[in-house]
């Protein structure tokens, strides 16, 4: 009953919206229907395994055995063809006042797709934006969002990085990359890396852009992303990144001071110190430092977190230690551990606490140092 009044009301306030705005929205089918003339890359449909995860405390089950079914991850080179097209403040593409969805396909594009009530704003008010003509734009993003690292790593990056394996060079050379921007040093250095200068790079906020062809990708998985996408970032980012000869430490802690800190840190810490572990501050680095950082590494423990997308550099077989709160915990690094090659371990002190999703996004947890201590000392022998 419920269900069926929320779906009432997403229908009724998409046939306001039309109405207010002009625009129509169309669906995730309709719009690969739509672009499936343009389409220039279409992966097979993939199922990863992933093993049941004990807890390396007292070994009761954190995630039982699985596997994360992945569909099409698609690539299209639209063509303007004299038609009616914009790219929308939030990165959607607009043919003929039908607004594409590429990502995901929630059913309430606002909440889940489009970014909530800013997003709304812009169609019913839009605001004033200056012109710029391009061959070729390419299209990553249709979201505001928070400016978060594994957002971006995961959804914009590693969909550039799909798009530079999958569209002809010559079309990209002069593209611009068009999406609201994060405004992070983050996403300047990934873009950078990628070999896009800052004048290609365009903030659909407040530019509205005219072109020939744009470049598009989906993003099927809000919370696994594609495993090919995955590999070919890494592949990418370790020709670009230059490789140092500084030393950097093997067995690191990764400390958080803001959410899902460690609330007996200082006794965590000064047991890991004694089996060699050196302390890192989770801050903002570049990221040529994250991947130095977590490249040099053999054995990483710390709270869930975004700083570990960046395992995603790491060697086969280094070792990861992920530390949960009772009322948050998800395998989103497992998931990226099996795709490279990491060896994945977990720990949550005492019963899990299911189905609390972002509302406990911010909690804190203990651990037990005798039970981190017990595993180290199984492990690192």
């Amino acid at each position: 009953m419920l269900l069926s009044v929320q779906k009432q009301l997403i229908v009724s306030a998409k046939r306001l919206l039309k109405r207010t705005s002009g625009y129509n929205f169309f669906n995730k089918e309709q719009t690969f229907n739509f672009l499936s003339p343009y389409e220039v890359h279409n992966s097979v449909s993939e199922k990863y395994s992933l093993p049941i995860v004990e807890d390396v405390g007292d070994h009761k089950c954190l995630f039982n055995k699985g596997s994360v079914s992945m569909n099409r991850n698609t690539t299209w080179v639209f063509k303007q063809d004299k038609r009616a097209c914009n790219l929308l403040p939030i990165g959607s593409l607009s043919v003929d006042q039908q607004v594409l969805r590429t990502d995901f396909g929630y059913p309430n594009p606002f909440i889940n797709d489009f970014g909530g009530r800013s997003a709304i704003q812009d169609f019913i008010l839009p605001h004033p934006r200056k012109k710029l003509s391009c061959r070729t734009v390419i299209a990553p993003w249709s979201h505001y969002f928070r400016k978060e690292y594994y957002l971006y790593l995961m959804f914009v990056a590693a969909k550039l990085c799909r798009i530079k394996q999958t569209v002809p060079s010559k079309l990209i050379e002069d593209a611009v990359v068009a999406y609201p921007l994060f405004h992070t040093s983050f996403e300047q250095d990934y873009l950078r890396l990628l070999g896009f200068k800052e004048s290609q790079i365009i903030d659909t906020r407040k530019v509205e852009v005219d072109f020939e062809n744009c470049i598009l990708g989906n993003q099927d998985n809000w919370l696994y992303p594609a495993a090919q996408d995955v590999m070919w970032m890494r592949e990418l980012m370790i020709d670009k990144i230059p490789q140092t000869n500084t030393s950097k430490p093997e067995l690191i802690y990764i400390s958080r001071s803001g959410r899902r800190r460690v609330e007996n840190e200082n006794e965590l810490t000064k047991t890991l110190m004694g089996f060699g572990f050196e302390i890192i501050e989770d801050k903002q680095r570049s990221v040529e430092e994250q991947y130095q950082l977590y490249s040099n590494a053999k054995f990483i423990i710390g709270p869930h977190g975004a700083s570990f997308s960046n395992i995603i550099w790491a060697k086969k077989g280094t070792n990861l230690l992920e530390l949960f709160p009772q009322r948050y915990v998800y395998n989103f690094f497992q998931y990226l551990s099996s795709i490279v090659g990491v060896n994945y371990a977990a720990y949550c002190l005492g019963s899990v606490i299911p189905n609390q999703p972002y509302h406990a996004v911010s909690d804190n947890l203990k651990v037990s140092v005798i039970d981190i201590a017990r595993y180290l000392e199984q492990v690192l022998v």
